[in-house]
């Protein structure tokens, strides 16, 4: 099992911006694949999706910077275009946007 939480031990290293999103985006995606047995036994209609989220220190070598680094993988277990859809994509929507604005040091703008 992949464990995606950060004791303190260590600091997300990247090259770039660029690369942090893409390695997190892989991380989280990884998560979901070996998740994806147990997700198939959700049968609760009242569960349309999840939403995996990594919040941790990071060092951007380009710019000599170290931040915070945010990435959200949203895994949707309602078919596409019902309202429970349209529901979880304004959810993510919002986390997004309130997980982007919230002041957690420096970060890119």
């Amino acid at each position: 099992m992949l464990l995606l939480k950060n004791l303190g031990e260590s600091i997300y290293d990247a090259p770039d911006w660029s690369a942090t999103k893409k390695g997190l985006g892989e991380l989280l995606q990884e998560a979901l694949q070996e998740s994806s047995n147990s997700l198939t036994k959700i049968r609760d209609k009242r569960i349309v999706g999840l939403v995996f989220y990594i919040h941790t220190a990071a060092f951007i070598r380009s710019e000599s910077l170290l931040t915070a680094a945010k990435q959200l993988v949203l895994r949707p277990l309602c078919p596409p275009g019902t309202p429970e859809m349209k529901a979880l994509e304004v959810f993510a929507s919002r986390m997004t946007d309130r997980a982007e604005n919230s002041y957690s040091g420096l970060e890119e703008g």
